[in-house]
């Protein structure tokens, strides 16, 4: 019978090419198995609470509820030609998506790796299970920004219909920067409470909340990437096409390439995050 000794160190001389290849595999032969944990997590949520199925939609729309309701009200600042409700509400939808293409990789490998290694389920598999659940709390949280505009009668422009073309590369960035800080993580620990406080007062610092122009150090923060997604989101949705298309088309390649470096790094440290070989 023959038998594979696996070591920690095996995939170090493996690229790129083979690191996607093997997660892309991994997810497909456990497509079930991600199915059921994300419905298991969503469960879990509700699970013995009297309010049910709806905290799962609660959740994610109080903040950018309150963020809407502060705007209108005129708490906030406004914004040039736009509804300020509608255009804090999409700012905040868009972030909490970026943000939790960060925070979910983070999370995921912290507290599900004593689960998965007690079963052959890859850790792969448990990531993309969680970021299903960013999926659907942003589509909630985009239901509701639907009904802001439609109440403030806020006109949309027709490239409204491109906001894929903005949103994709922007997980892509954001999502391989996750994957690369929850490997870090778990060498340094200081990496993860780090970037939660980062990510907590982040929002304030990415033209959500505040027009950049109006923040210290505004040169520095107009180069900030989530700030150039979401303003970039922003225009096609209200003003027209995108302004720094140069700019985002950088983002975007970038974003594609953070990706493959993070999967790569997340297919290297997977046997040491397991526990595997010594």
């Amino acid at each position: 019978m023959h038998i594979r000794i696996i070591r920690p160190d095996d995939r170090l001389n493996e690229g790129v090419i083979t690191a996607v290849r093997h997660i892309v595999r991994e997810l497909v032969q456990h497509r079930d198995h991600i199915s059921t944990a994300f419905r298991q997590d969503f469960r879990t949520l509700y699970q013995g609470t009297f309010f049910g199925v709806a905290w799962n939609v609660l959740l994610p729309l109080t903040p950018v509820m309150l963020y809407a309701l502060l705007a209108l009200r005129g708490v906030l600042p406004g914004f040039e030609g736009v509804n300020p409700a509608s255009y804090v509400a999409l700012g905040a939808t868009i972030w909490f998506l970026l943000a939790g293409c960060i925070q979910q990789p983070l999370q995921t490998v912290r507290s599900r790796n004593t689960e998965v290694m007690k079963t052959a389920l890859p850790l792969s598999a448990m990531v993309i299970s969680g970021f299903a659940q960013i999926l659907f709390d942003t589509l909630v949280r985009m239901a509701f920004v639907a009904v802001v505009i439609l109440i403030t009668s806020t006109k949309l422009t027709w490239s409204a219909v491109l906001l894929p073309v903005v949103l994709v590369p922007a997980i892509l960035f954001f999502f391989g920067i996750g994957l690369i800080l929850a490997m870090a993580n778990v060498i340094y620990a200081d990496v993860g409470r780090v970037t939660m406080i980062v990510l907590q007062y982040g929002i304030f610092l990415s033209g959500v909340i505040f027009p950049v122009s109006s923040l210290p150090f505004s040169e520095i923060l107009a180069w900030n990437p989530a700030y150039i997604f979401i303003e970039e989101a922003r225009v096609l949705f209200f003003r027209g096409l995108p302004e720094n298309a140069w700019l985002l088309g950088i983002y975007a390649i970038l974003g594609a390439a953070v990706l493959l470096l993070g999967c790569r790094i997340f297919y290297l440290m997977e046997y040491r995050v397991r526990g595997i070989g010594g």
